[in-house]
């Protein structure tokens, strides 16, 4: 499967560059992510509340913010990016077997590509 299957991305374009840069990986990926909450088990139950089965935290949020947009025509091209209801049967070991368009993301503690963010024009 992909590694892009567990970790998240951040992408922005507030103008005529792109970023994308990893965004660590889904808790849900990690049972390990416990142990970061045991001092705050309030906040463990709020990031939880949040999980849906089977996919955890795995979701997408997207903001798109201009003036005159056509929203139904942003609508109908992201919905064409998303997968069949066949595809979603293949789950994740199938969906490992498609091109993934995205680079591999830097680990967080690689401090030797700080300025290379993925950027592109």
């Amino acid at each position: 499967a992909h590694a892009h299957a567990h970790a998240h991305a951040h992408a922005q374009k507030p103008s005529q560059m792109c970023g994308l840069e990893s965004g660590g990986l889904w808790y849900a990926a990690d049972e390990s992510y416990k142990k970061d909450f045991e001092d705050d088990p309030n906040l463990l139950k709020k990031i939880e509340a949040d999980f849906q089965k089977p996919w955890g935290d795995r979701r997408i949020e997207l903001v798109v913010i201009g003036i005159k947009l056509n929203q139904k025509e942003i609508e109908k091209i992201l919905d064409e990016c998303l997968l069949t209801p066949e595809e979603m049967k293949l789950g994740p070991k199938g969906w490992g077997k498609f091109e993934d368009p995205f680079p591999e993301f830097e680990d967080d503690d690689d401090e030797d590509n700080d300025d290379e963010e993925g950027n592109v024009t």
